[in-house]
């Protein structure tokens, strides 16, 4: 049984969550502001303490496996005509996921407002509430609307990022923008947040029309209008490589003109070509077990992208690469 709570909230995507997160803070803003203090001779640091840094992350991980638990809950019968592995479907009572759903939720929230009162902005926390209402409309009404389920999906995975990097920018504006009025709005750190969340947000928009044609039967059969199922199959292979192609040209021009030392190339060269590779897999993919290995390869793929941080903490404390 606890097996199968623990299928219903998504352990390995918990901890892509959790690893998100974490490289945020300590393999992007934390070493990005030490290369600061180095050039500008300042002392410039990370306002979010480690135990407002926990509850922020324990906010994100709750209202993730609130939302996962959700959409099962959701899912099961398009679930059954697809034989996927619904622990709902089997074994779990739903009353008591809706139950622990909700108890994710209000946690999750309730940690949420704490950071945000403590970074003294309340507003903060409408980011996680943002999510919460994403999740329960993706779940109930948008799931079956042509790419508009895809476009939140992929819209609430960088948010993750998005989030522990407002709370952070927001807190270094209202501690140090009176002493440093060259970078008085931290847009350095605001520009290499928002370059992660697009890539994870393409990369997950291309895996959620792959994974809607994998699924196209059972979306079907239960009345949902997926893109797929109103477009065809071929379309949405176009527009999945559409995506592919944008998602290689921003790696390109990222690299090229703000990263451009020869590790930083040759990773996003090989990131280039894991895109290029799934292009392909797409284009010549036929059944469903064809569309779910491409599922997870882009999975692959992005996880991959994000683990990149950590050569890039490596050379920003070594003083091995210019911030451009």
């Amino acid at each position: 049984m606890v097996s199968l709570w623990l299928k219903a909230i998504r352990p390995l995507n918990i901890l892509m969550v959790i690893a998100t997160v974490v490289l945020i803070k300590f393999a992007l803003i934390e070493p990005l502001l030490f290369r600061l203090n180095a050039l500008m001779k300042t002392d410039f640091r990370s306002e979010i303490g480690i135990t407002d840094f926990i509850l922020l992350l324990l906010s994100i991980v709750f209202i993730a496996m609130s939302g996962y638990i959700f959409n099962d809950l959701n899912d099961v019968d398009t679930d059954r005509v697809n034989n996927r592995n619904n622990p709902f479907i089997s074994a779990l009572n739903p009353d008591l996921g809706l139950k622990i759903y909700y108890i994710l939720t209000i946690a999750g929230l309730i940690l949420a407002l704490t950071v945000a009162l403590n970074s003294g902005n309340y507003n903060l926390g409408i980011l996680q509430l943002t999510a919460v209402i994403s999740l329960w409309f993706y779940s109930t009404y948008f799931k079956g609307v042509p790419l508009a389920g895809n476009i939140i999906v992929a819209g609430l995975v960088a948010l993750v990022p998005l989030t522990i990097g407002i709370y952070e920018v927001y807190q270094l504006q209202t501690h140090y923008m009176q002493v440093f009025d060259d970078f008085k709005n931290f847009n350095f750190i605001a520009f290499w947040v928002l370059a992660i969340a697009s890539f994870a947000f393409l990369l997950t928009l291309i895996r959620e029309i792959i994974k809607d044609i994998e699924d196209l039967e059972g979306d079907q059969s239960v009345g949902l209008r997926t893109f797929p199922i109103i477009a065809g199959a071929v379309s949405s292979k176009v527009l999945a490589l559409f995506l592919s192609i944008i998602a290689m040209i921003g790696v390109y021009i990222a690299i090229d003109r703000f990263v451009p030392d020869l590790f930083s190339r040759v990773y996003g060269g090989f990131i280039i070509t894991l895109i290029f590779t799934a292009g392909v897999l797409i284009v010549i993919a036929k059944n469903q077990k064809d569309y779910h290995r491409i599922s997870q390869f882009i999975k692959m793929i992005t996880f991959v992208g994000l683990m990149y941080l950590v050569p890039l903490a490596y050379m920003l404390y070594n003083e091995k690469l210019v911030i451009n």
